[in-house]
């Protein structure tokens, strides 16, 4: 079987250049194409720019071999956009084949490590904000509604004032805003509606259409809102992310007697199965279940029966 007859003149570089348009071409959200961006220039920066295929393969471990093993996403992310430009590359005939195919390289199982902040936490941090500063007022905010809906940090940032209905309590995810491209919509409880309707009247109407945007009245960044929750949790000596409260949103909707098909649809999850990896049960979850639920405790109604 005769190989691909590969070209020589161009550089990793230029190809992903290539790569980079084409994903503009089949309409990539724009989050998306900058994530494509990011990684690939993070590997380009480390690799030896070349599309000879061994050269390649010795780049691309060299690049896995250095990233730390404190979270599966943290392998598996970069993993993911490199093996998708890399099997782009292989059918346009810039490789022979996927290296990442050759190499055998998987992902990192992810088995769910990660824990929902404590109720007690949350609210230790909230206590500690001072509402009568905006930006610590607007985190207050995004912290309720984090808890309350369970959104993802990337579609809360990109709520448009005119996304929020406090009349009927909602929050409108719009698909160029949802990470599965469908929108879906978030109903509030009535202690974040009033929250949310008192901060929108210190906001001035004169800034940008975002719902929380920074004291400037711009479009506020995850990597600011991230620093900042770092800050209020070394201030109150608690310990926790904007990703983990969204963990405590499913998990609390659990135990206080949700399902997980509303769950699903409220954290706007394609597969019932990711809903389920997203959820850490408590252990008091599970032996009040197991004590309901048991197929045990019909043997003992069978045995009262027969004693009649």
């Amino acid at each position: 079987m005769r190989l691909k007859t590969i070209p020589t003149k161009q550089t990793l570089q230029e190809v992903a250049q290539e790569f980079l348009s084409f994903k503009c071409a089949q309409k990539v959200r724009e989050r998306t194409r900058n994530d494509y961006r990011n990684y690939i220039e993070k590997f380009l920066a480390r690799s030896n720019n070349s599309l000879d295929i061994e050269i390649l393969k010795a780049d691309i471990l060299a690049y896995f071999a250095e990233i730390p093993v404190t979270s599966p996403a943290r392998y598996n992310h970069p993993y993911q956009y490199l093996h998708a430009f890399f099997s782009w590359c292989a059918k346009q005939d810039y490789l022979p084949y996927n290296p990442f195919d050759k190499l055998e390289l998987k992902k990192i199982r992810d088995e769910g490590n990660v824990k929902p902040a404590e109720i007690q936490d949350i609210q230790t941090l909230l206590k500690s904000l001072d509402k009568h500063n905006y930006t610590e007022l607007r985190d207050y905010n995004i912290i309720l509604l984090m808890l309350d809906t369970g959104i993802r940090t990337s579609e809360l940032l990109s709520i448009a004032n005119t996304d929020y209905d406090s009349n009927t309590q909602s929050i409108f995810i719009r698909p160029t805003v949802a990470k599965t491209s469908k929108s879906r919509t978030l109903y509030l409880s009535s202690v974040t509606n009033t929250s949310l309707r008192k901060f929108l009247r210190v906001k001035p109407p004169e800034w940008e259409n975002w719902l929380f945007p920074t004291r400037d009245g711009k479009r506020l960044q995850a990597n600011v809102l991230g620093r900042n929750f770092r800050k209020y949790c070394t201030r109150s000596n608690v310990k926790f992310t904007p990703y983990q409260i969204r963990h405590s949103f499913a998990t609390f909707y659990l135990e206080n007697g949700g399902d997980l098909f509303t769950l699903q649809r409220q954290m706007g999850h394609t597969d019932l199965q990711m809903t389920k990896r997203y959820t850490e049960l408590s252990d008091k979850l599970l032996i009040e279940s197991h004590l309901h639920y048991s197929p045990v405790g019909l043997l003992q109604s069978s045995s009262r029966r027969s004693k009649v």
